[in-house]
């Protein structure tokens, strides 16, 4: 099976495309990051921070 190609990115030199590429792949928006956040709380149960413990 053949990778697929490199998806266009902006930029005039190699290294300029790779940074721009790389960039792109991995940011993530506020609203990605609040959706996984939630995610994650609900499978591991939301821990409260504001009672002591051990009372």
């Amino acid at each position: 099976m053949k990778p697929l190609p490199a998806p266009p990115a902006p930029g005039k030199t190699d290294a300029g495309r790779f940074d721009n590429a790389v960039r792109r792949a991995s940011t993530v928006s506020k609203e990605e990051m609040q959706r996984r956040e939630a995610e994650r709380q609900k499978s591991q149960g939301k821990v409260s921070h504001d009672k002591k413990h051990g009372q």
